[in-house]
């Protein structure tokens, strides 16, 4: 890259990404400098690429231009989204915590499935997050998007638009991509496992935990994802349930239910659901012990009281 401090400004605004991107002020009198639309296109929220070598210039402005449409609801106009799709396979050349970012900036969208779905019809999905795309013609995808957008917009949610439990409902039937038995039961425990395990492998290939996500927890969501609400009707079970997930995991694990519950079934009520959360909350507002640590009484203190190191004791 070589610079010109003596470049005319249109030269420069013609470099950019989007027309609403390529315009600026006059310092000298205060006037508009738009040489492409830009004010004309943000006023009708359009988004159009700037000229024809936008996209293989930075393959990034793709995902950049799929993220603001999202995000400030403007319509990709046509010619746009086909050469989007005529350079979509070039997303590949973009570093992964680039994209990491926008696919971030994406999930701050009031409705993210909007750009999702836009990256599956331009060809972009199937680059970034292959698993989903192989979903994109079946019902579990409509059922992803809906789950992903009750995250973000549900006010009964208490991780409303957390990225990890964002992440997690995304990507929470990823193992659906690949042939395996599903049914009821421990099967359904193998899918929620063979979903964890893709989701943490193309969560890490993107290093996603340069936008503050964590791939460990979102994967132990995805994994626990397919517990029993009917397993955990006794205070006893609950508690187990809390130790064994941990309890921040076990309220986000509610939520993530919850949220696909309103997303595709919002006939059914969902008692049960704020019911467990109910439940676990006032366990912990009462300090009820859900780990050993937690106990008044240790160890040491029953070896004291007279009983010997060995089974009983533990």
């Amino acid at each position: 890259v070589t610079f010109d401090h003596t470049l005319p400004v249109e030269t420069d605004l013609g470099r950019r990404d989007f027309t609403i991107n390529a315009m600026a002020i006059d310092l000298a009198d205060g006037h508009l400098l738009d040489p492409f639309g830009g004010y004309d296109d943000l006023q009708q929220r359009r988004l159009r690429q700037v000229s024809t070598v936008a996209f293989p210039e930075d393959p990034l402005r793709m995902l950049r231009g799929i993220q603001l449409a999202a995000r400030f609801t403007l319509q990709i106009v046509l010619a746009t989204r086909k050469s989007m799709h005529t350079h979509a396979a070039a997303i590949t050349t973009v570093a992964p915590e680039r994209i990491a970012e926008e696919l971030r900036k994406l999930l701050q969208a009031w409705a993210p499935s909007q750009g999702f779905v836009a990256m599956y019809e331009v060809g972009l999905l199937i680059h970034i997050l292959p698993q989903l795309a192989r979903l994109a013609e079946g019902a579990a995808f409509t059922r992803t998007m809906r789950r992903l957008d009750a995250v973000q917009q549900c006010e009964r949610l208490s991780y409303r638009g957390h990225l990890d439990l964002l992440l997690a409902a995304l990507l929470c039937d990823s193992g659906l991509s690949v042939p395996m038995q599903t049914g009821t039961g421990l099967a359904l425990k193998d899918l929620a496992q063979a979903s964890a395990r893709l989701a943490r492998q193309r969560l890490e290939a993107l290093k996603i935990t340069t936008i503050g996500a964590t791939p460990a927890l979102i994967s132990a969501l995805i994994a626990h994802s397919a517990f029993e609400i009917s397993a955990l009707a006794t205070p006893a079970a609950l508690r187990h349930f809390a130790h064994a997930v941990g309890c921040p995991e076990a309220f986000m694990l509610f939520e993530l239910r919850l949220a696909d519950r309103l997303g595709n079934e919002p006939e059914h009520p969902v008692d049960d659901l704020l019911d467990l959360r109910q439940r676990l909350r006032m366990a912990i507002d009462q300090k009820t012990p859900l780990s050993l640590k937690e106990l008044a009484i240790n160890g040491d203190d029953l070896q004291r009281l007279g009983i010997p190191a060995g089974p009983r004791l533990g």
